[in-house]
């Protein structure tokens, strides 16, 4: 864009997004509430004609992970020993009632932020983009912003989950509800996946009763009642 371009713009409109986040946290040994009010930017490209369906589809995902696993979880480090000897026995088996949520590095805000950005891309549309996070604590004056791209920062698939692995993204990078990788058995079949898929909120983007509704056609043929005056009285 020119310096004369520039000048006929009279302004420019920007898209925002936000909701409150509130879930657990582990920080060595100690469980803590989290709570956020999570902001960001929506990003279109400028040659994109994204269909609303898409849109709305994209953030009825976002919301449901965060009101169903966030909200629902307990969020700790991979490398947390503690966390890990509690509430997973010794075949790996989860025993917790909520749902784990594993991260690369300790859950602090700024590391939450940068896998938040991810996670939510990941279920954008295509030509739609979540520019920054910005994560809020209720109990803190300091916000924690990221702008950039978070597969830049995060580790790659290869650090997180080695060559044998079921996806070929890690769980903050899929377009799923996970929160968390599996590692397979040396026996498991790699073509077999976990089916952590959000396809079945579609069906709430359009009543049934509509999407199966049928056009109903007149099948009466209307006759026409003679009026007025006989001939004869004519």
């Amino acid at each position: 864009m020119s310096e004369d371009d520039d000048d006929d713009v009279a302004g420019e409109l920007i898209v925002k997004y936000s909701l409150d986040v509130k879930t657990l946290r582990i920080m060595d040994n100690e469980i803590s509430p989290c709570n956020f009010k999570l902001k960001c930017e929506i990003i279109n490209a400028s040659d994109a004609n994204i269909p609303g369906i898409d849109i709305k589809f994209t953030l009825m995902k976002i919301r449901f992970f965060f009101e169903e696993i966030i909200s629902n979880g307990i969020i700790w480090s991979v490398d947390n020993e503690w966390a890990n000897d509690v509430f997973f026995n010794d075949d790996g088996v989860c025993t917790l009632g909520n749902i784990p949520v594993i991260t690369p590095y300790d859950p602090t805000d700024d590391h939450l932020a940068i896998l938040f950005q991810s996670k939510m891309n990941a279920f954008a549309a295509t030509g739609m983009e979540f520019n920054f996070v910005e994560l809020e604590p209720t109990d803190n004056d300091v916000s924690f912003l990221f702008v950039g791209d978070a597969e830049e920062v995060l580790p790659t698939v290869e650090e997180w989950l080695g060559e044998r692995r079921y996806f070929d993204k890690s769980w903050w990078s899929r377009d799923d509800y996970s929160s968390l990788d599996i590692i397979p058995d040396d026996d498991a079949d790699l073509n077999d996946k976990p089916d952590y898929s959000l396809d079945f909120l579609k069906e709430h983007l359009m009543p049934k009763e509509i999407k199966n509704a049928k056009i109903i056609k007149p099948e009466f043929k209307p006759q026409i009642i003679k009026g007025g005056l006989d001939d004869d009285e004519t």
